[in-house]
Formats: C-alpha cells, sequence, structure tokens
C-alpha cells in the first residue's frame, strides 16, 4: 500500500510538471496566392479559456516565427497581417515543439484599397545578427548603381573615397546572391551593379574560411554585404556604357556589363580617362603610394619612401591617365553542380604627375618645413583571385583560394624644402634642402590556402585541415640627391654639403601554415573543439647602398657597408588549445583559449656593427570570445572579445639607419619583440519593422602592451648624437626616429545610428554621432611622449523617397579633433575641425528631360594653428533621355563651376602635423553620352521605369501585390549557406 501510495505521489508530481513543461510553437506565414513568404507578420498565442498569459513574436525575413516558453496545454494562434484575413487555429502543446507548418495568409478583400494608401514599405528586418534592407523601400533614379541605393539606407554611411561602414564597421567584401563579387574591392562591387536588380541588402558578420567549416568563430571575421538579386533579373544582360569629352583637354569612356545565366555569371568593367577617375582600387604591394602628402612620397615626414604596402589603395593625389579593366566570374561545375567557382582579375595602368606644398609641423619642438614640389609615376597592377568549394560527397568538403599580384612602378620627384624654427611666429631659417628621387620597383607575391573537412558519423563531429602557402619578391633601384644650403637657398648659390645615393634593393620572404581542428558535440546545442596551428614566416632582405663621392664627384662603385644591410629573419609560432559553442537560437556564444609559443630568429650580415645572430623566444596566452543574443525578432546585441599578437617586421628588425630621406633618418631594432593587442567590440541594433527604423550603438576599444613605436632623438647642439651603426653625427634640421617596444597604446571608440522614414517629406533621415579618444606612446630625447587623439563627430543625411524622377540626397558630416600631449611637463595641443556638406540632385523634369546637379562645401579650420582652408566643389549638367526605352541619356555641362579644388588634406601623427595641397583638375566643360543595357529574356522588361524595386506609387505606398512591401529574402546569406 504504501508502495502504492509513493508511486501515486510521484505520478501527480511527474504531471503538474508536465503541465507546467515549456514548449515551442513554429511555424511559417506565406501568401496563399503564390507562396511567398509574409515578414512582420504578428503571432498571437492565447490560453483557452484566458487561463494564463499571452504569448507573441513576429515573423522573419523567410517567415518563420517560433513562439518560446509555453507551457503544456489548449491555445488559441492568431496570426494577423496588415491587408490580409486574420488566421485562427486551436492547438494543444503537449510536446518540446509544435511545428504548424505552413500558415496560408489570403488577402481581405475590404482592406486592399486601404493598404495600398497607407502601408509603408517595410524598410528593414532582422534575423540574427543579419539586419535586411528591403530594396523596394528605397527609391533612386532609374539608372542609379547600388552604391547609391545604400547611401540611402539606415546604418551605412559611404565615405568621400568610397569606403562602406555599416554599423559602425567597415564593411571588407560584397557577395552577391551569397557569392564573393570583386574579391575584396567593395567600391567596385557597388558602383558597377544596377539598383534596379537589387532585392534585398543583407549586412552581417562574416566568419572567417576556417570558423566556417569548424562552426567556431575564431575572431578573424569581418562585416559583409551580401546583395540579393531580384529572381526576374537572374538572366540576361545589363550594365552601363558611358562616354564624355571635356573642353578643353579631359575625357574618359567606360562602362560595365554583367552577363547572368543563373548560377552563371561574367560581369566585365573597363575605363579609360585622363581625370583621375577609378571604378576600382589596386593593390599596392610595393608600399609605393601615401595619398597623406605627395603622390610618391608623402612629404618629407615619416620615411617618404617607401613603407608598409600590401594593401587595396585609391588613387594618388594629383592628376592621372588610367586605363583599366576587370572580370568577375562565378559558376558551379560537375554533374551535380557540386563545385562552385568565383574567379576576379584585375589591371590597372595609372600615369600620374602631381605639384604639391607641404607644410609640416615637427611635434614636439619648434621645428617647422615647408616643402614645395613636381613629382611624375607610372604604376602596372595586376590583381588575380579565386575561390573553389568542392563538395565531394556528403561527408566531405574541400575550399582552394589561389591568388597572384603583380606590380611594378616607376617614379620621380624633385622638391625644396626650406626648415626653420618657430618660436612665438618668429621664423629663424635653418637650411634648405633641393632634392630630387628616382625609383624602379617591381614586385609579386603568390600563395594558395586550402581547408578540408571531413565528417565523422555523428552530427557535429568534424576533423578539419588547413594548409597555407605564400612567396613574395620584390626589386628596386633608387637614386636620391640631396643638395644642402645653409640658412636658406637662393638662385645661384653653391651647395653647402651633398648627400646623393643609390640604393638597390633585394629582398623575398615566404610563409607555410598548417592547422588541425577536431570537433565533438556535447549534447544538440553546445559542441567543444581542439585546434592546433603552426606558422613558419622568413623573409631575407638586401640593401645596398652606394655614396656620393665629393672627390670624384660622382656616385662611388665601392659599397658602404656602413649604410647596407643583408639580414634574414625566421619567426616559427605553435598555438594550441580549445574551444567551446553553444547555441539554443537565441543565444550563441563560442570562446577559445590557445596556448602560443613562438621563436624568433635574425640574422645579419651588413652592417658589421650589428649583433650577426640573435634568438628570442616568447610565450603567450591568445583568446577569442563571441556572444550573440537575439532578444527578439527585432533586437540583438553582439560582443566579441579577442587577443591576437602583432610581430615586427623584418625592415623594423633591420638595426641599420636608412639615410634615404635626411631629415628624418629612421633605424630599426633586432630586439624588438611582438606586441600583444586586447580587442573589444559590441553592437546593439534594433530593427522597427512597423515603423522602418533602425538603431544602432556601437562601443569598440583595443589595448596594446608592448607598443612598437618610435623612439626619436632630435638635434641638440649641447649634445652631439652619433646615429646607431653608423659614424655621422645628427645635424641641425635631422631626426633620427628607432623603433622601440614603448609602452601601452589604447583607444576607444563609440558610436551610434538612426534611420527612420518621414512621411511628410517623402524622404529617409539618417544620424549618426561619435566619439574616439586614443593615447599613442613615444619616446622624444629619451623622455615618455604621449600623445592623445581625441575626436567627436557626426552627421545627418536626408535621402527622397518620393519616386525613381527625382533623387535628393543632403549630407553634413563634421568633426571636432583635439590632438595634445606631454613632454617634459610641457602640453602641446591642436586643436581643428573639419566640416563637409553635400548636396545632389537627380531629376527627370518633363518628356525626358534631365537635370543633374552636386555641390560640397568642404572646411579645414585650425583653432590653435591659424588656417582656414575651404571650397565649394560645384556640377551642374542638362540632359535628355533618348531612345524609345529612355535607358540612353545625353547632356552636357560644367565640372568645378568655382573652380576652387584645391587638395587639400590634414595629416596628424604622433610626431608631426602636416597640410598638403595637391594639383587638382579645375572647371571644364563636358560632353556626356550614357547607355543603360538592359536584357532580362523575352517576360522582362525594358523600360528603366518599369522594374520590381521602381514602383510609383509615391513615396512609402506598396501595392497589393506585396503587402508590407517586402519581397522574399531570395536565400540566407553566405554565412549560412
Amino acid at each position: 500500500m504504501r508502495r502504492f501510495a509513493g508511486l501515486l505521489v510521484l505520478l501527480l508530481t511527474a504531471a503538474q510538471a508536465y503541465a507546467a513543461a515549456p514548449g515551442r510553437i513554429t511555424g511559417t506565414v506565406v501568401d496563399a496566392a503564390d507562396g511567398e513568404s509574409l515578414p512582420g507578420a504578428v503571432v498571437e498565442v492565447v490560453p483557452v479559456g484566458g487561463d494564463g498569459s499571452s504569448k507573441s513574436a513576429m515573423s522573419e525575413v523567410n517567415g518563420r516565427f517560433t513562439v518560446a516558453s509555453v507551457p503544456y496545454g489548449d491555445y488559441t494562434v492568431r496570426v494577423s497581417f496588415l491587408g490580409y484575413a486574420d488566421f485562427e487555429k486551436e492547438v494543444t502543446v503537449e510536446a518540446p515543439v509544435l511545428d504548424l507548418g505552413r500558415i496560408e495568409m489570403r488577402l481581405d478583400d475590404n482592406e486592399i484599397e486601404a493598404v495600398v494608401l497607407e502601408v509603408p514599405a517595410m524598410r528593414t528586418s532582422q534575423k540574427g545578427d543579419t539586419v535586411v534592407y528591403n530594396a523596394s523601400a528605397f527609391k533612386v533614379a532609374a539608372d542609379a548603381d547600388t552604391e547609391s541605393l545604400l547611401a540611402k539606407m539606415p546604418g551605412i554611411m559611404i565615405s568621400a573615397d568610397g569606403t562602406v561602414e555599416a554599423q559602425g564597421e567597415e564593411i571588407q567584401k560584397v557577395f552577391v546572391d551569397g557569392k564573393e563579387f570583386f574579391g575584396d574591392d567593395v567600391s567596385t562591387a557597388i558602383k558597377n551593379l544596377p539598383a534596379e536588380v537589387v532585392e534585398n541588402v543583407e549586412v552581417f558578420n562574416k566568419l572567417s574560411d576556417q570558423a566556417e567549416f569548424t562552426g567556431l568563430d575564431d575572431g578573424e571575421g569581418y562585416k559583409a554585404l551580401n546583395i540579393v538579386t531580384s529572381e526576374s533579373k537572374r538572366r540576361g544582360q545589363f550594365g552601363k556604357l558611358y562616354a564624355a569629352y571635356g573642353y578643353p583637354k579631359y575625357y574618359t569612356a567606360g562602362g560595365n556589363v554583367n552577363i547572368f545565366e543563373g548560377d552563371s555569371r561574367i560581369s566585365i568593367i573597363g575605363l579609360a580617362n585622363n581625370l583621375n577617375q577609378q571604378n576600382f582600387s589596386f593593390e599596392d604591394i610595393l608600399g609605393v603610394v601615401n595619398t597623406g602628402g605627395s603622390s610618391s612620397s608623402g612629404g618629407r615626414m615619416g620615411g617618404r619612401r617607401g613603407g608598409m604596402g600590401s594593401f587595396l589603395v585609391r588613387p594618388m593625389d594629383g592628376i592621372s591617365t588610367v586605363q583599366a579593366v576587370g572580370v568577375n566570374y562565378s559558376d558551379t561545375w560537375g554533374r551535380r553542380d557540386n563545385m562552385e567557382v568565383t574567379a576576379s582579375y584585375f589591371f590597372n595602368h595609372s600615369k600620374n604627375r602631381n605639384e604639391f606644398v607641404n607644410e609640416t609641423w615637427q611635434n614636439p619642438g619648434s621645428q617647422y618645413d615647408y616643402e614645395t614640389g613636381a613629382s611624375g609615376a607610372e604604376n602596372y597592377n595586376h590583381r588575380f583571385n579565386a575561390r573553389i568549394d568542392y563538395k565531394i560527397n556528403d561527408n566531405q568538403n574541400l575550399m582552394l583560394r589561389p591568388y597572384f599580384r603583380y606590380q611594378k612602378y616607376t617614379g620621380t620627384e624633385s622638391s625644396q624644402t626650406d626648415m626653420s624654427e618657430l618660436e612665438d611666429d618668429v621664423e629663424e631659417a635653418i637650411q634648405s634642402i633641393l632634392g630630387s628621387d628616382g625609383s624602379d620597383r617591381s614586385g609579386y607575391n603568390a600563395g594558395l590556402s586550402a581547408l578540408y573537412r571531413m565528417k565523422l558519423g555523428k552530427q557535429g563531429r568534424t576533423l578539419t585541415f588547413n594548409l597555407d602557402g605564400s612567396y613574395s619578391k620584390n626589386r628596386e633601384l633608387q637614386l636620391v640627391e640631396e643638395y644642402y644650403y645653409l640658412p636658406r637657398y637662393a638662385e645661384g648659390m653653391v651647395a653647402d654639403s651633398v648627400a646623393n645615393q643609390r640604393i638597390a634593393g633585394d629582398s623575398y620572404s615566404y610563409s607555410l601554415g598548417g592547422g588541425l581542428t577536431y570537433t565533438e558535440p556535447l549534447g544538440k546545442r553546445s559542441q567543444l573543439n581542439l585546434e592546433y596551428r603552426i606558422n613558419y614566416d622568413y623573409s631575407d632582405a638586401e640593401k645596398l647602398t652606394y655614396l656620393w663621392d665629393p672627390v670624384l664627384e660622382l656616385i662611388s662603385p665601392e659599397l658602404s657597408e656602413e649604410l647596407s644591410t643583408m639580414n634574414n629573419s625566421g619567426y616559427l609560432t605553435h598555438r594550441a588549445g580549445p574551444g567551446y559553442r553553444y547555441s539554443d537560437g537565441k543565444t550563441n556564444v563560442s570562446a577559445s583559449l590557445m596556448y602560443q609559443y613562438s621563436t624568433l630568429d635574425n640574422a645579419t650580415e651588413y652592417p658589421a656593427t650589428v649583433a650577426p645572430y640573435v634568438n628570442y623566444s616568447f610565450n603567450n596566452l591568445v583568446y577569442s570570445a563571441m556572444a550573440n543574443v537575439n532578444f527578439d525578432a527585432q533586437n540583438t546585441l553582439r560582443i566579441h572579445a579577442r587577443s591576437r599578437t602583432n610581430n615586427p617586421s623584418v625592415s623594423q628588425l633591420q638595426d641599420v639607419p636608412d639615410f634615404s630621406n635626411s631629415t628624418y633618418v629612421r633605424g630599426g631594432n633586432a630586439a624588438l619583440r611582438p606586441a600583444y593587442t586586447n580587442r573589444l567590440h559590441a553592437f546593439y541594433i534594433n530593427s522597427n519593422v512597423a515603423k522602418g527604423q533602425t538603431f544602432t550603438v556601437m562601443l569598440g576599444a583595443e589595448y596594446t602592451s608592448d607598443y612598437i613605436g618610435d623612439s626619436i632623438v632630435t638635434y641638440d647642439a649641447s649634445r652631439p648624437f652619433v646615429i646607431p651603426n653608423s659614424t655621422n653625427v645628427l645635424q641641425q634640421g635631422q631626426r633620427y626616429a628607432r623603433y622601440a617596444n614603448i609602452g601601452n597604446s589604447w583607444s576607444v571608440r563609440a558610436g551610434l545610428s538612426y534611420g527612420l522614414p518621414l512621411k511628410f517629406l517623402g524622404s529617409n533621415l539618417n544620424f549618426n554621432v561619435g566619439a574616439t579618444f586614443a593615447q599613442t606612446p613615444n619616446i622624444v630625447d629619451g623622455a615618455r611622449f604621449m600623445r592623445s587623439e581625441n575626436y567627436f563627430d557626426g552627421g545627418v543625411q536626408l535621402s527622397s523617397n518620393i519616386s525613381e524622377n527625382i533623387d535628393f540626397t543632403i549630407l553634413y558630416n563634421g568633426s571636432y579633433n583635439i590632438a595634445s600631449g606631454i613632454s617634459n611637463g610641457v602640453r602641446t595641443d591642436d586643436r581643428f575641425v573639419n566640416q563637409y556638406a553635400s548636396a545632389s540632385i537627380k531629376w527627370v523634369i518633363w518628356k525626358g528631360i534631365t537635370f543633374t546637379g552636386n555641390a560640397s562645401y568642404t572646411q579645414y579650420k585650425g583653432i590653435t594653428n591659424k588656417y582656414d582652408e575651404q571650397y565649394v566643389l560645384c556640377n551642374l549638367y542638362i540632359g535628355k533621355k533618348i531612345f524609345r526605352s529612355q535607358l540612353g541619356e545625353i547632356s552636357i555641362g560644367v565640372n568645378d563651376l568655382f573652380n576652387q579644388n584645391t587638395s587639400f588634406r590634414r595629416t596628424v601623427q604622433s610626431s608631426y602635423i602636416q597640410n598638403s595641397t595637391n594639383l587638382a583638375i579645375g572647371r571644364y566643360i563636358s560632353l556626356q553620352f550614357v547607355y543603360n543595357l538592359r536584357n532580362f529574356g523575352k517576360k522582362a522588361t525594358r523600360a528603366a521605369n518599369q522594374y520590381d524595386n521602381f514602383d510609383t506609387g509615391g513615396s512609402g505606398s506598396v501595392g497589393v501585390q506585396r503587402p508590407g512591401g517586402m519581397p522574399g529574402p531570395g536565400g540566407p546569406p553566405p554565412h549560412v549557406r
């Protein structure tokens, strides 16, 4: 009897627990007529009899919804969507998951008219960490490109140089329908894809290739865009061709053609002009382009010739003649379409000329340099990238990424630099330097990375191998001539001294690496992984220097061993450790902790004053942690923390003085240690689908220990300084900078953006504000010098959303900047304001007559240093749409109406501040012709005003065909494929 009573109690307890157990109700809301998903539908779950609280959710981009934490019992599920009849169904929750399948919504004839007149097009929606923009909610001109479309979207900002930021982070790559588009060149991708083919734009956090294979965020990801094209535009040919002639001597011609046939796609772009216009970047693997100053040198400060390259750059300062072509290809291969191939190739040839003026204030100190000069350069660049994804079978995948880059550069420069001591606005001349520089450089690099993943039976159990290899080689021949005049140069003077030299450089490097990752599921929601990586970097550099012989009055054939270097270094790294991942649909957490052991070997043959061999070993712990919390369909929080080591480069390790810029002598340091950096980023994103509003808050912080910076020595007559590893004594007007681990640096950046529609104006309004605080250490004459840089910035943008016949954008950005520091107890401050305002309009006035205009105002105003550079650029064109389909346009107008372009730039660095003015194209009259290619097959219209994304019903209204204005998502972003 007691056993029976105990059993009864146990059953009653289990029954109560069962009745209170939570479950989930899921389903997909679709249009009954065409089966398209309906995002933004409201789903309510109400207990039958009113006993208990109701719960609700909203359908996502693909129509899916989940109502979580629903206790077992009987409920009424009610689904509502504006313009549709409500859906109701009685259900019983008696299992962990109740899937209602497809819920088909039918149009309510009584509400059709109200929908057409009142429903705003849904601008954004959110799915996890992905923000989705509905292209049809943003009206642009019928011939606009994707860049113009993105500029109207809340939370997305495009700078004058083509840099795209979303949610406070720079976009690193663009995908089209989940496939890479023109490699890493974001500006090319968005300038050469017509806006009318875009259905959705997805902003998401792209995992690295390794993380996509293993499922564990390794901290190497980046912000990316996925452009989802309209299904009706995925077959056909489309693009733009253009040509223009500007009086008296300017021309431009080019275009883009896209040939889409389902998965098979080819995009071709090309241009030729002498207007310094370039639709895509080139990769400066030689490090010859520095747009912070003159075209080939960037002024006399900071090592004007050379530097760190290997990154995409925009056109050089000055005026360039450009010829360029690019091709992007993607397709699926194989009988089972089990291989995806994406590849891109770019060629760029440019000839540049420039005339520049650089004003430089040394910091700390009172030295002021005034430099004038001219330069010329010719550059060839080839770039190839590919990605091959091969699905061997259901359990094995292979991904390959080959690449190749080649660059050839020749450049010349001549300049005069007058150096002075500036005290209380009183200028005392030090010396003048007349210099010239000619260089011939070439280089290439190639590499291949491979990832192989194998599933090991149990779901979530995988083994991943990765192999990486790269090789690069650079050559350089440089002739530097410098003539010194005391205290100031005048016509006919004989130089007090000559410092001419010829430099021949030859270097190569390679990198080999590999890794192994094993993942093991710990249940349905969590996963453990174990990882090991090894990497070896080797570099070999040779720089042979030949000096001026004052007796022979020519460059000596004898090698200067003191100023030459032959050096090689090897850096071996081992990393091993565990990682963990948890995901329950709403919360995703991943973390890893790696032990890192590395050794650095450095061998030097020249100069003899440097230790011939040094060896160091380092022990570190590096970590990565990420948390992504989806509070609901509209609110997401993402936090990411990671650490990494930054290894010194071979040039930083070469402990030999570089006199190629004799006023700023640079030296390496064979005893450098790797810097260790901690980074934290947090983002909160709110997308109010019903109101079309987007709100983003961003916080970022970085802290670096053993920061590699400059230890600077300035001239002081009372304490002569012999430049290390040479017999040269530092002269007046010279500075010596040596790389060193000089302490800790940090920076904090906070910002927010808010976008909303203004119905009464038929426009979209975007705000953004931000603040940056940073400190960078230096050492000056043995004393620590902390450079503080604080920036406060904000902007507002108003974009039309009326129709494709009138497209305008009004923009303002401003920043208040404070650069300050303390050296030997003395505080130095530099305060300045930068402002930029612009307005642009494209207006189809009447019967195809068009007016195009844009005006911008730029101001650089000094508060501490008294300068005020401001100018207005204004371009005005009147045109006429031609041809029956209105796809052509011919126009005439004027560029830089007020002839004010000065190409001014201000550069703030830890050891100097520089104002630069460069040669710019002024006013000219231009005749232009543009033809928009549109051919989407027999069933597709070719008229420019009849595409899906260009509804002419007026601002914020949509037809009943797609109530809510949100087309189907066209597929998830690449990271969920």
